[in-house]
């Protein structure tokens, strides 16, 4: 019985491995993006003299794409999921 338990157990640690790699590429992700987004939205209202128009939309795009990106790659893992069992 030993043999058995021991290929599971690393199964599951590899599972917990890519769901860590996936929260972790989720912060930076919308760390980067989110940054570069509001950088790029505060230099083109300085450069257009307005007020904070394209920061704060950068910013929501750039946290909407996040977000999307995060669901897609959680759909992508449960359909593996699903078509392995």
């Amino acid at each position: 019985m030993e043999p058995n338990k021991e290929p599971k157990k690393r199964k599951t640690m590899v599972e917990i491995y890519r769901e860590y790699n996936l929260v972790i590429a989720f912060f930076y992700e919308i760390f980067f993006v989110v940054l570069g987004l509001i950088l790029l939205g505060v230099l083109l209202d300085q450069y257009l003299k307005t007020k904070v128009l394209f920061t704060i939309t950068f910013t929501l795009f750039g946290i909407y794409s996040s977000v999307s990106n995060l669901y897609k790659r959680m759909t992508k893992k449960e359909d593996k999921n699903v078509s392995k069992k």
